[in-house]
């Protein structure tokens, strides 16, 4: 419904960079004022344009859904 979801059981893994050297991140729950942001684990790899592929699961029970992009960074 494009409203924002408070945190809760979600959960995002990720994989980004190149296939010949990608950076697997996961994400945990910020805390103090950054509560409500999920916080990866690693930095993204160098570069102005990395690829992202991301697994979000809305609850543990939940079956992941996949989003494919391309992340500009200039």
């Amino acid at each position: 419904d494009n409203k924002v979801v408070a945190l809760a059981e979600q959960s995002i893994t990720g994989i980004a960079g190149e296939r010949s050297a990608p950076t697997k991140l996961s994400f945990t729950k910020g805390k103090d004022a950054d509560a409500n942001v999920l916080i990866a684990d690693k930095a993204l790899p160098a570069g102005d344009h990395v690829p992202v592929i991301l697994m979000i699961k809305t609850s543990p029970d939940a079956k992941a859904v996949t989003e494919r992009f391309e992340l500009h960074l200039h």
